[in-house]
């Protein structure tokens, strides 16, 4: 079995998850002026729900149920991901 490196490595990888050409999102990485936790924060969900809402896209619009089941479960993965943030936001607020 291929270690997840050597897929990386073979494997090209034009748009993130969350529908964004990882060029764009390397360029709004880099010119993002990150004042701290809060700005990186609001960076990371905005990632995770553009994520959620392709998924939910897919989910609605695919005509295989076994598709749909998969686009469901990554969506309620993205759903945790959100909820984790804001978790961690509720933290950074309360400091």
């Amino acid at each position: 079995m291929n270690s997840f490196e050597d897929f990386k490595n073979r494997t090209e990888a034009p748009v993130t998850e969350a529908g964004i050409p990882v060029k764009d999102l390397e360029a709004k990485i880099e010119k993002y002026d990150f004042i701290g936790e809060k700005e990186a924060l609001k960076l990371a969900m905005e990632i995770e729900g553009n994520a959620y809402n392709l998924y939910q896209r897919l989910s609605r619009n695919v005509s295989d149920t076994n598709a749909q089941v998969v686009f469901i479960e990554m969506m309620e993965q993205e759903a945790k991901h959100i909820n984790y943030l804001k978790k961690m936001r509720e933290k950074v607020n309360e400091s």
